[in-house]
Formats: C-alpha cells, structure tokens, sequence
C-alpha cells in the first residue's frame, strides 16, 4: 500500500528529493530558522529582488502609499473576516450534520480517497507548483516593496523550505482516530505523515526586514508590511478570477463537455443519509445520461418529489430513490442535499488538442486563483505563524502591556487553532461531543 501510494505521486517526492539536494549543496548558505522538527524554515538567503523593491517604491511613491493604506484595511479587517469566516464554516459543518470539512490542499493522490481519511484536495503537481511560485512571489515582494516604501529596511531575499511538522502530526493522529474510530487504515498516509515531520517539504519565498527597523517603525506602517502579502494575493487572486470568467471560462465551454459529477458531501437532510453515502459519482437521475442534461436537471429539481438517482460510490454502482427536500435558496424548489460539486470535463467531438489546452488553462487559472485567495485567507488568522498573527500581536501591544498582550495572543492562537482543527475534520468534533 505505500509503495502504492509512493507511485502514485512519483513527481511529487522527485521535487522532495531536488529540494533536498539543492539544500545540501547550498548548505554554507542556509540558516534553519525555528525549532526542528515541527515548526522551522530553512531558508536560503540572496539578495534577489531587491533592487526592483527599492526602484519600484521609489518611482511610484504615490501609489504604493494608497497600496500601503488599503494594505492597512486588509490587514486589520482580515484578522476578524478571517476569524469571523472560520467560525461560521464551523456552523455550517455542524449544523449541517458533515463530517467531510475543509481540506488542505496538497499535490498528493491518497489511495482512500477524497475527504475519507484526512482531508486532502488533490491538485495535480505541476498546477501546484505553477500556481504556488506565482502566489509566494507576489506575496513577499508585496512585503518588500511596501517596507522599502516607509524606509524600513530589507536585510535579504530568497528561497525558503518550511517544515510541516504540525501537518505532519494532523495525518498521523487522523489516520490513528480513524483506525480506532471507523476502522479505517491507510498506511501510505502515515508514511506521509512521517515524511511532513522531518522534511522541509513547503516550498516558500521570504523577505527579511530589518528586525530593529521594523519595530522602530509607527505600528500602522508595521501592519502595512504584514499585510501586504495577503492583499497582493487578492488583488491576484481577483485578476485570476477575471481571466477565468472572461477567457477560460467561454474557451472551455466552447470546446469541452462534462464527463464525470462527483460530490463529496451530504446534507443531513439529505436522502442519501439512509443509504450511508456521504460521496459519490452522479452517472444519472431518472432516464437522464447525458452529463449536462443531469447538471441542468439538479439545479431544478421539485421539492418533495422522488428522483431515482444512479450513483457509483466507491467500488459500487446502484440505484437510489432519494427524495428532494427543500432548496435553501428557493423555497419552492427542492435539491438532493449534495455538497462540493466536482465536474470532470473532456474534449467535444472535434475539439481534441484546443479543448486539451482549454481544460488545462482552465485548471490552472482556477488553481492560481484559488490558491491565491485561499492562502490570503488563511494568512491573516490570527495565529502564531501568520502575518495575521503579527498584526494582531502589534494591535494588542496597542492596548496593553507586552506581557499581558501575549497572553491574550496565546489565547487567540488556541482558539482559532482549535478552529482550524476542527473544520478540517468536523467528525472529531462530534466524537469529542459525544464523549462529552
């Protein structure tokens, strides 16, 4: 099973591997920054970039002044959207009976499958690294062109390979829960786990203030550089969206057709629940084979009404009355209850190699700007490892004395970990309720 699982994602321990040697051999040049094994970055220090940071805030003084003011507004309104965020998808997880949550977006293929043992969304390798090299590069040079533009200094740049320690131990007590819990054991899982421990595996970029320049400066031009990263990554991000709405978007629709409907969670509701399938593929809904046709026909369904519902769920193919309930959004029609909606697409008749490049552009502009607004998000929670963190940690010194701010930090940083902890695996929320 772990050689199984080593096969199928070959090109990602083949970068793990590259990554390593490249270390090796730059080693004179490397500092390991944290504690080892859990939370460190191995960074490798350049002066790359800087030149263009220096030259770019000092011609475009005015703009990177309003840039450095909406960078404020993000940073201070994203710590509690960020916040607020995290507890409302907690809400609806529960109040929607899931036990799928959220997932961590990692370039690996798990042999269980999606959202069954820990909750990892597959993005194919090379959207991955294409879509984490642009958004790393935006985010730090955002940092560093806004701190050259309030006259704190950048001491370097550079390439960084953070551990994942705390990734690492998630998949290993995941797998442990469900082997203990639900019977379920993945053993390519817990290797991947013990690889996150020890390995500098997350690729990163870095820029590095002057620690004594930064502290010197006003606190709001102290937030202005924490929050640069992640307003860059929405801008991007924003732009991203644009080009697929505009240009991927029609090009696809042009020349692809929808092969495969997956979904990955179910109401509580929901009919399926009697069934005990919390996933599935969509292969037809009453005499209704066609991909699109099934697509048109979920999004008008009658409320209260029975579909039978050809659904292949892991090794098994059947048919299913399900009955609609009713539709959150428009009271007088129903829905099947079915949540995180994948479409697969194909070539149409005709179209082979534009509809090929049509789906791959599409994949990676979504990608990129997924991945952009998804790490922006999660950047500004205000938790110990996060330029959100920071932010918060200057807005507290603010108030109160460094001894008691810290203390209110700690606190945050639990709480919004417990957050995260929970909506990645919400079945251990109600595993711990039910105990209690």
């Amino acid at each position: 099973m772990a050689m199984n699982f080593f096969y199928a994602n070959i090109e990602f321990f083949v970068f793990i591997l590259f990554m390593a040697l490249f270390l090796v051999y730059k080693r004179k040049h490397i500092k390991i920054s944290g504690k080892y094994p859990s939370l460190y970055m191995v960074m490798y220090h350049t002066r790359l970039g800087l030149d263009k940071m220096k030259k770019w805030s000092k011609n475009y003084p005015k703009f990177f002044t309003y840039l450095s003011y909406f960078s404020i507004f993000i940073g201070v309104v994203g710590i509690f959207a960020s916040t607020i965020f995290m507890f409302y998808q907690l809400n609806f997880i529960v109040d929607k009976g899931l036990t799928a949550g959220g997932g961590m977006v990692l370039p690996i293929k798990t042999e269980a499958g999606l959202n069954s043992t820990v909750p990892v969304f597959y993005v194919p390798f090379w959207y991955w690294l294409i879509a984490l090299f642009v958004l790393i590069i935006v985010h730090e040079f955002a940092h560093g062109v806004i701190a050259e533009k309030w006259k704190i200094k950048v001491k370097s740049s550079g390439l960084a390979f953070g551990g994942a320690g705390i990734i690492g131990v998630l998949v290993i007590l995941y797998q442990l829960y469900n082997y203990f819990v639900n019977s379920i054991f993945d053993l390519g899982l817990i290797f991947f786990g013990v690889v996150l421990l020890f390995l500098p595996i997350m690729p990163a970029a870095f820029v590095e203030p002057d620690e004594k320049s930064l502290k010197k400066a006003k606190w709001w031009k102290q937030i202005a550089v924490l929050g640069a990263g992640s307003m860059s990554n929405f801008i991007f991000g924003f732009l991203f969206f644009l080009l697929a709405v505009f240009v991927a978007n029609p090009l696809g629709t042009a020349t692809t057709e929808i092969s495969e409907i997956n979904f990955y969670g179910v109401d509580n509701l929901s009919g399926f629940t009697e069934y005990n399938i919390s996933n599935g593929q969509i292969l037809a809904i009453n005499d209704v084979v066609n991909k699109g046709q099934i697509m048109e026909k979920i999004v008008d369904l009658e409320k209260d009404t029975k579909y039978n519902l050809t659904i292949k769920s892991g090794n098994n193919t059947n048919v299913y009355e399900i009955v609609t309930i009713e539709n959150k959004n428009n009271p007088d029609k129903g829905m099947l209850g079915i949540f995180n909606v994948k479409k697969k697409y194909e070539p149409k008749e005709g179209y082979k190699y534009l509809g090929q490049f049509a789906m791959s552009f599409s994949e990676l502009v979504w990608w990129i700007w997924l991945l952009n607004i998804g790490i922006g998000i999660m950047n500004l929670l205000p938790i110990w490892i996060t330029d959100g963190g920071q932010i918060t940690y200057v807005l507290l010194k603010r108030k109160f004395n460094e001894k008691r701010a810290a203390m209110f930090f700690n606190i945050i940083s639990f709480v919004v970990l417990a957050l995260i902890i929970f909506t990645l695996k919400p079945s251990l929320l109600f595993y711990i309720i039910g105990l209690i």
